[in-house]
Parts: structure tokens; sequence; C-alpha cells
């Protein structure tokens, strides 16, 4: 298993904090472009322009978080992120745990059929 990398957590968190800010960012300006103030219609049809936009931009941050979100898995899935040393010596346990179960299970099995 890999070992985890501080970098690439860092790297995945300044990634969502970047995609969080755009998506922020451009909902605020089309919530802004949206106002009805007795606008006219050319500043009415520039201000579409300008939320058409403002959308394409709320959609590539949404698909970079959902692009982001695949590697943050595989990289978990992998250990590169948020592993954590007592997980490591619980899963080590666990599996002697499992060994000795495993050995008793056996014997026992052995036992009986021994005795039949």
């Amino acid at each position: 298993m890999d070992t985890v990398n501080p970098q690439k957590t860092i790297a995945f968190a300044e990634r969502i904090a970047k995609a969080q800010k755009m998506l922020n960012n451009h909902m605020q300006v089309i919530v802004e472009a949206a106002a009805f103030d007795g606008k006219d219609r050319y500043v009415t049809a520039a201000e579409t322009l300008q939320i058409d936009v403002h959308t394409e931009g709320m959609i590539k941050a949404a698909e970079d978080l959902l692009a982001l979100s695949k590697e943050l898995k595989e990289a978990w899935v992998l250990g590169q992120i948020g592993g954590n040393i007592d997980g490591v010596d619980q899963r080590v346990k666990l599996e002697e745990d499992a060994k000795v179960v495993g050995d008793a299970f056996k014997e026992w099995c052995t036992k009986e059929i021994s005795q039949a």
C-alpha cells in the first residue's frame, strides 16, 4: 500500500476551495444580473448573455468538482490520502484475530471429525 502524501491532500483541498469560490462568484454575478430594475431590452439582452456565460462557468466548475471527486476516491482507495496509523494498526490486529479464530475453528472441526 502506498504511503500517505500530505502534498497531494493539500492540493486536493486547494482545488476544492478554488472550485467552490468559482461557483460562488458565478452564482453571485447571475443573481445580480437577474435583478429587474426597469432595464431596457438592450441592457436585458446583454445581461442575458452575461448570465449564459456565468452559467457555463458554473457548469465547468461543477464538472471539475465531479472529476476531483473521482480522483479523491481513487487516491483514497490507493492509500495516498486519508490514511492513519491507527487504521493500519487496527487492520493488523483484525488480521491476527481472524487468524486465531480460523485456527481455533480448524482445530474444532478436526476434533469433531476424529471423534465421529
